[in-house]
């Protein structure tokens, strides 16, 4: 086509800022990969089912990881190696490698390689299922990382498998690709193909009948596949319900994958002095001892020192009878070069240590719009000065409030630059005009209600042509124009009191109550294609919870809805514990509420007892730079998904039963590497901020890890525990678990 179209594609596909010139990373990516002017990355296809350009599979792959907000290791490390061949041979491993220094990427490689059984069709060419997976349980101790590996992780190596799987002279290669790009990559515009939404139903199918994610409680159904007619080739489980799927299906998987270790250890200041800790070692315990003999069992840590690893692979290989090896090997040069692919500055920052001066570095920091700051704060409670709520209730006084349309709309967006063509004598403004509903043309334009429903895009197109000079828009104005164009259509649908049918969406309309009609009508405009809805007997049945609820509040199904936030109970979050799908939210919306204000500001917090919806909307925002800064407690360092270029610690003492006292190794060792990640490629440089006394430390935890003489885990204790773990399947009395912590039994 022309150079200037790769740009603005490649430019959309990193999310880079297009002002008219070739940004460098585009430059830099057309050297690397010898893009011209006529081998381009994607061609147009205009009515046909063939690929018009040659598809570089490397710059495919890089569009692929970054544009799901990952970063693709091309050349592995001897370590990443040793663990994948390992890995392919069934071998039982602890893989000890610091935090983002990138112990989950040989696995996911590893996968790749070993499912290559193939995909089958029949003989009309419908996809039928995959041959021949490996089932792999993969266990976590929080719901945030179950969520995490499963569609940050394990998802995407799916789709890259699939990419695998078919070569360039099967007939539905071309296909695949187009649905990956088109699903992953948000190019619908780019590729048109006749048959594309269909194949794109089946690839969703697909990959929600391989992945189960289990949280809260063991759902027999959900981790049964239809296409390899056996469990779901990968679980993604919490300790609890993994439990009940071993008990139930103990031969059932090829592979055990347990990552995390370090939060089934008891800390050397702590022991395990609370019951959750014993349970939490317990199932954790019963989950390898319930492996089969030919299930493979990796450990994975990033915050384990070699002492507390040599003695766990030793208690692991003698109690389970297996033997475990630790990669990369302690005291290897393998071992000493994993680090964070980014590259960590310490740096000393006295700015910080009193409450008016932390209050004043995030107002300058949101103030000048600088984006990826973290703050580790250890109190959450709005009666305590330093609280992360206390804090934000101090900063909405303090901030002024953004509109919320700004989180969501290109902030260089200007409605002048679009040189909108108004009717002569049209008394509308600008962006009045521009935000026509769709209703006003749709009734004179359009009689098929099928492109009311299903094509608000072709509809909205018409209203281009008819009223703008569309060659002037940029893509993200056309894409606001899109999402505008789905919204003013279930307005005017609404409106029109419409009776729809097509297929299993047999909707009738006229003896719904206005709730169950906005029900159905929002299912039918945002999930129309995943069969996510059907009417029986005029009951809707829908395997999303947020179709199921009765209150309002869950009809705000999408993460991007910011009036969800509304809903944030403070209370709630500050009691411990509230933490499942079903609490920390109010009855109604509340316009004042701390988390819907302060995101408005540009901050937010990040804590367990945040529901999990409101945990997603968060770190996107974060992701994305429209929230500013975040406060967090330490439990940010376990399966947060956040980008962080300035991290900030005004102290690394923590609160204890006896005042304060430093944090723990390990857990330090977790939240400092928070900084950086994405595999040092989205963020090459960044840096931590502490106290002056605190440099030593920062420094010492970030370039040589956990010393060998600070174990964080009490040896003896571990024993015990392992040798009661052993003897009952049910949890102790308070009683005995009291004398066990006091060594009298």
């Amino acid at each position: 086509e022309n150079e200037n179209e790769v740009k603005d594609y490649i430019s959309e596909l990193y999310g880079l800022t297009n002002n008219g010139s070739t940004p460098g990373n585009v430059k830099n990516l057309r050297n690397v990969h010898g893009l011209s002017n006529s081998n381009l990355l994607v061609g147009k296809v205009q009515g046909s089912n063939s690929f018009n350009s040659t598809l570089n599979n490397d710059l495919f792959q890089d569009a692929l990881h970054m544009a799901m907000g990952r970063s693709r290791t091309h050349t592995p490390t001897a370590w990443q190696n040793d663990v994948k061949q390992r890995f392919i041979k069934h071998e039982n491993m602890l893989i000890l490698v610091p935090p983002a220094a990138g112990k989950t990427a040989p696995i996911m490689s590893a996968i790749q390689e070993i499912d290559k059984g193939g995909l089958y069709f029949d003989s009309q060419g419908k996809f039928k299922g995959i041959n021949n997976m490996s089932r792999i349980l993969y266990v976590v101790p929080t719901k945030q990382l179950a969520l995490q590996i499963g569609r940050n992780d394990i998802i995407p190596s799916i789709y890259e498998g699939l990419d695998k799987l078919l070569n360039s002279n099967n007939r539905h290669h071309i296909a695949i690709i187009n649905n990956l790009f088109k699903y992953l990559l948000k190019t619908r515009n780019r590729i048109d193909l006749n048959n594309r939404d269909y194949l794109m139903m089946e690839i969703r199918r697909t990959v929600t009948d391989l992945v189960s994610i289990q949280t809260d409680s063991f759902k027999p159904k959900d981790i049964k596949s239809i296409l390899t007619k056996n469990v779901k080739p990968f679980v993604v489980s919490t300790y609890e319900p993994a439990v009940k799927i071993m008990e139930k299906h103990h031969n059932d998987f090829d592979y055990i994958l347990i990552d995390e270790k370090q939060e089934t250890l008891a800390k050397a200041d702590q022991q395990f002095s609370t019951r959750d800790d014993f349970i939490k070692y317990e199932r954790y315990s019963r989950i390898v001892k319930l492996s089969g003999r030919n299930t493979s069992v990796v450990i994975m840590s990033g915050s384990m020192s070699a002492d507390t690893a040599n003695h766990v692979t030793k208690t692991f290989s003698n109690e389970f009878k297996r033997k475990f090896t630790i990669v990369p090997k302690i005291g290897s040069s393998d071992a000493n070069s994993a680090r964070n692919r980014s590259n960590i500055i310490i740096v000393p920052d006295e700015g910080m240590q009193s409450y008016s001066d932390r209050l004043k570095l995030i107002k300058n920091k949101v103030m000048a719009n600088s984006t990826n700051n973290l703050m580790i704060v250890f109190s959450i409670a709005r009666n305590t000065k330093f609280g992360i709520f206390r804090v934000l209730e101090d900063l909405i006084d303090k901030l002024p409030a953004k509109h919320p349309q700004s989180l969501f709309s290109d902030p260089k967006f200007n409605i002048k630059d679009a040189n909108v063509s108004k009717p002569s004598g049209s008394t509308l403004t600008d962006r009045e005009f521009f935000n026509i509903k769709i209703s006003d043309f749709i009734k004179g334009e359009i009689s098929d209600t099928d492109n009311i429903l299903f094509e608000p895009v072709k509809a909205y197109n018409k209203l281009f042509e008819k009223n703008f000079d569309i060659s002037t828009f940029t893509d993200l104005q056309k894409q606001e124009a899109i999402k505008n164009a789905e919204k003013q259509s279930l307005e005017f649908i609404k409106e029109l009191n419409i009776k729809y049918n097509k297929g299993k969406f047999k909707i009738e309309m006229s003896n719904d109550s206005d709730a169950v009609k906005n029900k159905k009508l929002h299912a039918l405009l945002t999930n129309h294609k995943l069969n996510l809805i059907k009417n029986e007997d005029g009951l809707i049945e829908s395997k999303r919870k947020i179709l199921e609820a009765k209150e309002k509040r869950f009809d705000l199904a999408d993460v991007n809805d910011i009036e969800f936030l509304k809903y944030f109970d403070i209370d709630a979050a500050e009691i411990k514990g509230q933490r499942t799908q079903e609490t920390g939210l109010l009855d109604r919306p509340d316009e004042n509420n701390l988390l819907y204000q302060s995101v408005l500001r540009g901050v937010a917090p990040m804590i367990g007892g945040m529901h999990q919806r409101h945990k997603d909307t968060v770190m996107k925002l974060f992701s994305s730079g429209k929230i500013n800064f975040m406060l967090a407690t330490s439990s940010v360092g376990v399966g947060a998904n956040l980008t962080v270029v300035d991290l900030y610690m005004p102290s690394l003492d923590t609160p204890k039963v006896s005042g304060f006292g430093p944090l723990d190794e390990s857990t330090l060792m977790q939240v400092l590497h928070r900084a950086g990640r994405k595999g040092g490629s989205k963020i090459p440089q960044a840096f931590i901020h502490v106290g002056l006394s605190d440099v030593e430390r920062a420094k010492n935890i970030i370039e040589t890890g956990l010393k060998n003489s600070q174990l964080d885990v009490n040896k003896n204790l571990l024993i015990d525990f392992e040798k009661v773990a052993k003897m009952t399947n049910t949890s102790l009395s308070a009683m005995a678990f009291q004398q066990l912590i006091k060594g009298d039994s």
